[in-house]
């Protein structure tokens, strides 16, 4: 059992970091669009 939880535990973990990296892309782009429109 060990050893099928550990890689679908790593999987995991790796998908969140990604989706919390996505999440922080889209907020700086958006952050960006929004100072460019503060300035235009």
């Amino acid at each position: 059992m060990k050893k099928y939880l550990q890689p679908t535990k790593t999987i995991y973990i790796f998908a969140t970091v990604l989706r919390i990296r996505r999440i922080k892309r889209r907020i700086t782009k958006n952050n960006y669009w929004r100072i460019i429109t503060i300035n235009v």
